[in-house]
């Protein structure tokens, strides 16, 4: 029996027009030139997404009590925004700082809410069938809580009045081993707005993008996996987790709340956290296997990138993951340092002459390091990227292998801003940021 009913997709689509109505209510005064809250318009917007996407279980309550109270849009977008932010999350959060995850990205859901009822009924039952989920649905948040470095790459936020577990005891992030590799605002996930003519074709259309989510799912879990491995040893010990069982695949419940409230005492999140000692590699990530990416590419071979390798450079490129590497650059005195390859690579030699004064010789152990990385004597066009596969192969082998020069490399650009600072800390053994591809 599908989880998508067609009689209860026309009443949620009542409720869809009443959260619309008041979208363009507020549109309306805002053209008045009355002041209007632009989060209330945005929330309503995510929580209209939400409904027209996920399965009848996860509002279906809601949507009867709207029609039968009839709530007003507003009262509707608040109720729905309660549930997504609060409820949800608390029920499936591993531990309380951790972020959820959507498994198949939310932007996704942006070109289905531009389709008619009865196109995005069929989308979501083709969808089911095939085994993927989107919005709010439990399918698609169960299972992924991460911490805020596996879940953006970022440090959280300083929690005021309580030791911040995952700042105090865990390691930074690597936003490229992350459940965001390219950022929070993806642009693989804009799509140009179309209508389509069936469920079919819509869900042809955003393939690409199922294998975009796949991959970054990967990452998180990659990224996360010493913690949440400490987290089942713990649980295991105490009898509250079954041999082979994992945490994330328990559904919302008595037992989940008990490794919760586990987890939760200071022994065990101090044990917990401090599980990830570094942050997560990148070279490690490429040859791990990426269990959803596989399943994506295997399950649509006709997509141009399905028969690439996993973990190759082609494929990191296919997956748009090259470019995300470039946006990450940071910028000095106020314009990008120009880059080349991957990240790794960035243009080291205009740091010569800043640092040719102060250090001597270090000059000439810039040339041989840009020189034993294979770059070119003169900077690529800044944002432009050059035989990506060669160079990330080239990574990859200096990896098991580094040498002086590598260290020196490893992250010349926060080596250089640092440098205003502390000159002579250019060759010094600490980098405050790890190399974008985990050197």
């Amino acid at each position: 029996m599908s989880k998508f009913d067609a009689e209860y997709n026309e009443a949620k689509n009542l409720v869809v027009e009443k959260i619309q109505q008041w979208i363009n209510e507020q549109k309306a005064l805002k053209a008045s030139g009355t002041t209007i809250s632009k989060s209330g318009v945005k929330q309503a917007v995510r929580a209209k997404r939400s409904l027209i996407s996920s399965t009848d279980e996860t509002f279906g309550f809601l949507v009867e009590e709207s029609l039968s109270k009839d709530l007003s849009g507003e009262a509707i977008k608040n109720k729905i925004r309660g549930l997504i932010e609060r409820q949800f999350p608390k029920n499936l959060r591993l531990i309380s700082s951790d972020r959820i995850h959507h498994k198949n990205a939310l932007e996704l859901v942006e070109l289905v809410s531009q389709q008619s009822p009865d196109v995005v009924l069929s989308f979501l039952q083709r969808s089911e069938k095939e085994g993927y989920f989107f919005g709010d649905s439990l399918e698609n948040i169960k299972g992924a809580s991460f911490t805020e470095p596996a879940h953006t790459g970022a440090f959280p936020q300083d929690s005021a009045g309580k030791i911040n577990y995952p700042k105090e005891f865990g390691a930074p992030g690597e936003q490229l081993v992350s459940g965001h590799p390219v950022g929070t605002n993806d642009p693989r996930f804009k799509f140009k707005n179309k209508i389509y003519n069936s469920g079919d074709e819509l869900f042809d259309s955003i393939k690409p993008a199922l294998a975009y989510s796949a991959d970054a799912l990967d990452r998180a879990l990659f990224a996360d996996k010493p913690r949440i491995d400490m987290l089942e040893t713990l649980a295991r010990n105490q009898g509250l987790l079954e041999p082979g069982e994992s945490v994330r695949d328990l559904n919302p419940g008595p037992r989940l709340q008990t490794i919760q409230r586990f987890a939760e005492e200071d022994a065990q999140r101090k044990l917990i956290e401090s599980a990830r000692k570094a942050p997560a590699s990148y070279g490690d990530f490429l040859q791990s296997p990426r269990s959803n990416l596989t399943r994506v590419l295997e399950q649509f071979p006709e997509l141009p990138f399905s028969k690439l390798p996993i973990g190759s450079a082609e494929l990191e490129t296919a997956l748009g993951i090259s470019k995300g590497v470039a946006r990450m650059l940071p910028k000095i005195a106020g314009s990008t340092i120009p880059f080349i390859g991957l990240g790794v690579a960035a243009y080291v030699a205009g740091g010569q002459a800043l640092a040719g004064d102060l250090v001597g010789a270090g000059g000439t152990l810039l040339d041989e390091a840009v020189s034993e990385v294979g770059l070119d004597s003169q900077p690529a066009a800044s944002g432009t990227l050059t035989d990506a596969p060669r160079q990330h192969q080239a990574i990859l082998e200096r990896q098991a292998n580094p040498t002086v020069a590598d260290k020196i490399i490893r992250d010349p650009l926060n080596e250089l801003e640092y440098f205003g600072k502390q000159a002579l800390s250019f060759f010094g053994s600490a980098v405050r940021m790890a190399s974008p591809l985990g050197l």
